[in-house]
């Protein structure tokens, strides 16, 4: 382990920018990552506001147009020609009320208006293809209901088809007596879906739920989505769809009714100012690092080449070769250095140049001293 992290057999010209290669990956990691986290979670609490802004909007719009509902029946439920219907069953007075029933049904998706006793039980109709609808749309309302419900119930799946009702009391001197009922099939085109869905962003989707998540729907036809939880109207969701796609969702209750709204965004699109931001930072990081590499090998190089010069001139010394000088043409630590090896070695040149001329005279000595002798 020793050997690999020591640097002592690396030459200096790669030791430094190995080390500042290291320090520039190590900061760019660090300060990426870090800030990557922060626009994330800005990210994700930008999108979480934004989801909770459109589901209390649809929220909002669709529990107001429940109350618009409720309110239509209720207008018709307080009808004299209603009240003594469901009280006497005249004739005439049947008559007006099945008009009244009628004006309930202002479009197609309106399959069925009726007066209820105080059991339930039908007194009057005003519908559209009874054959088909009557009996099963029956056998829904009296299996599902508590005895006190009133206002818009839940959706229901009949036939490949999905309704819904509003039921309001009819009341005699602040005494039930009766209710009035109306279905309405849920038809929405997919153009009208479309539409909605680009008003809110076009890779979002939303969807409406009972709030017991029996049955969802984006309007148009039944969806399975048993990832959401439909009493959860707090916290952000996070799951994967239909497509297998990583999304965030965000549900609330829908006033006036049974029912939530859930919209959801996939989590790329939440993302994606966190995804393109750390792209940038890799790539800026790379950027720094080819820099910082280049930089420190160009430093150390000039580094180097002076120790280089040094090394040689020494090995020349080493060999004998004492009237060596070292180029100075800087005034840093290595320039002291080269100088204050030039002036050694012109120190030795001279001792060396003192010693010998000390033979050469010695030697001269003991010549004349043997011709003397001799």
């Amino acid at each position: 382990m020793t050997r690999l992290i020591s640097f002592r057999n690396v030459s200096i010209q790669k030791r430094l920018p190995l080390l500042i290669c290291l320090f520039l990956l190590s900061i760019v990691i660090s300060f990426g990552w870090i800030s990557y986290i922060s626009v994330k979670n800005e990210a994700l609490k930008t999108g979480k506001e934004r989801l909770t802004a459109l589901s209390t909007q649809l929220s909002s719009m669709l529990g107001q147009s429940a109350q618009l509902g409720i309110t239509t029946s209720r207008t018709a439920a307080e009808k004299e020609a209603v009240k003594r219907t469901i009280v006497a069953g005249d004739p005439e007075d049947k008559i007006e009320a099945l008009e009244i029933l009628r004006k309930l049904r202002t479009d197609s998706t309106w399959v069925l208006a009726e007066l209820l006793d105080k059991a339930r039980h039908p007194i009057l109709r005003s519908s559209r293809d009874s054959a088909l609808y009557l009996f099963n749309l029956d056998s829904l309302m009296h299996v599902s209901l508590r005895r006190d419900f009133n206002g818009v119930g839940k959706i229901y799946l009949l036939n490949g088809s999905m309704f819904y009702f509003i039921m309001v009391p009819v009341t005699e001197n602040k005494d039930t007596i009766g209710s009035l009922a109306r279905w309405q099939k849920i038809a929405a085109s997919k153009r009208a879906v479309q539409q909605i869905t680009q008003l809110m962003g076009a890779e979002s989707r939303f969807y409406i739920g009972n709030n017991d998540g029996t049955l969802w729907t984006d309007l148009s036809k039944p969806v399975t989505y048993p990832q959401i939880n439909a009493g959860n109207v707090r916290d952000l969701q996070e799951y994967k769809n239909a497509d297998g796609k990583q999304v965030f969702a965000m549900v609330k209750p829908i006033a006036n009714t049974s029912w939530v709204v859930a919209v959801e965004f996939p989590e790329a699109s939440v993302l994606a100012t966190a995804g393109h931001f750390l792209r940038q930072i890799i790539i800026i990081g790379s950027i720094l690092i080819v820099i910082g590499i280049l930089l420190a090998w160009l430093m150390s190089r000039n580094i180097s080449r002076p120790l280089n010069r040094l090394t040689a001139a020494t090995s020349q010394i080493e060999a004998g070769n004492y009237a060596v000088k070292v180029s100075v043409d800087r005034e840093d630590e290595l320039g002291k250095l080269a100088r204050a090896f030039n002036a050694m070695t012109e120190q030795v040149s001279r001792a060396q140049e003192g010693l010998e001329l000390k033979v050469t005279e010695t030697a001269d000595m003991n010549e004349q001293l043997r011709g003397l002798s001799a």
